[in-house]
């Protein structure tokens, strides 16, 4: 897993076990949390790679 660091999302395992490696059928959890700087929108993302794929999981903010 690796996302752009950024000030405004913050991602960490929502456990205290670190895990790398994912089998078919297993699940691992992220806590993400949105710190905006001003009242507007934000946009990043997350990127899972596998053996063969690799995944972008966008994460957007909105301020209301």
């Amino acid at each position: 897993m690796s996302y752009e660091k950024s000030e405004n999302f913050v991602v960490t395992y929502a456990s205290k076990i670190v895990i790398t490696r994912v089998a078919p059928g297993m699940s691992v959890a992220f806590n993400v949390k949105f710190h905006p700087d001003d009242q507007r929108d934000y946009e990043s993302s997350i990127t899972f790679n596998t053996d063969n794929e690799t995944f972008i999981i966008p994460i957007k903010g909105k301020v209301k």
